[in-house]
């Protein structure tokens, strides 16, 4: 490819690096001069422009983008169109992202003109919402170029993927301690309902007891003959350590705790655990 700035005269074919507008016409960035084109440019007080011709070799931007965006394009995700050397991946699903790092970086750092752009790795992203972005910012670059990046691409698994939320049947408990407002357990539920319908799933079971170890154990064990995927457990008061009132129950009822404390805000004392599967 080359750039440079050429007499109207002798610019047919040249693609046009920068928009020129002119009374009742605009030609826009990326338009391939025709003869009709130069021919209006001339009368309109434009002898030069900017742009580029494309050598033997050279990859267009739109394909190179596509090509690249075929390689790196994952499970649920869907190949956007192409527009001015762009081309998005969009999530064909809600899900958390899932992004191969170390190939992305390497191809933004292989040669300058082809970078990717993602969302972070785990996030979550709704169908239809873009996961990641491929851009060429030249009009073309050389096939040799773009095998580069396509080899990194091509090294191991699709970089670029999503995971689709499954949905889950969930059980959810509030424990109680005397004076806690009900107003407070009502909205508990209702912002939680909310949260897990947003991921697909549902709320089959809900149930309260005091903020005790035999009555929590008493209701995981009917959560559990309700036989549901996943056991929300909302403590009336914040678990402080591993022999406290909720992991303790958990314990006692067959189950492991898997971590006991996360490095979000707020947040910071949720715990993982697991009974059975």
């Amino acid at each position: 490819m080359v750039f440079d700035h050429y007499n109207c005269a002798n610019a047919h074919g040249v693609i046009l690096a920068h928009t020129i507008r002119l009374a009742g016409k605009t030609f826009a960035k990326g338009r391939i001069l025709s003869d009709v084109d130069l021919a209006e440019l001339q009368e309109g007080g434009i002898d030069q422009v900017a742009g580029v011709r494309l050598e033997s070799g050279d990859v267009d931007e739109n394909q190179a983008a596509l090509e690249l965006a075929s390689v790196l394009a994952g499970p649920q995700i869907e190949i956007g169109k192409v527009t001015a050397g762009r081309c998005n991946l969009y999530a064909q699903k809600d899900g958390l992202s899932r992004i191969d790092r170390a190939v992305v970086d390497a191809i933004n750092l292989c040669d300058a003109g082809i970078l990717i752009a993602t969302l972070a790795e785990d996030a979550e992203c709704l169908a239809q919402q873009a996961v990641a972005s491929i851009k060429v910012i030249p009009f073309a670059v050389p096939r040799s170029q773009l095998d580069r990046t396509l080899n990194i691409a091509k090294g191991g698994d699709k970089a670029i993927g999503l995971a689709a939320f499954s949905p889950c049947s969930v059980a959810l408990i509030l424990t109680e301690t005397p004076g806690l407002k009900e107003s407070m357990l009502r909205s508990t539920s209702r912002v939680t309902t909310e949260r897990v319908t947003a991921l697909g799933s549902s709320i089959v079971f809900e149930s309260r007891c005091a903020h005790s170890v035999p009555a929590l154990e008493s209701a995981l064990k009917s959560a559990l003959d309700f036989s549901v995927d996943l056991i929300l457990v909302c403590g009336a008061s914040i678990t402080v350590d591993c022999a406290d009132t909720i992991p303790s129950a958990i314990v006692n009822s067959g189950g492991s705790i898997d971590h006991f404390g996360m490095p979000v805000e707020p947040g910071n004392m949720l715990l993982a655990a697991h009974i059975g599967d």
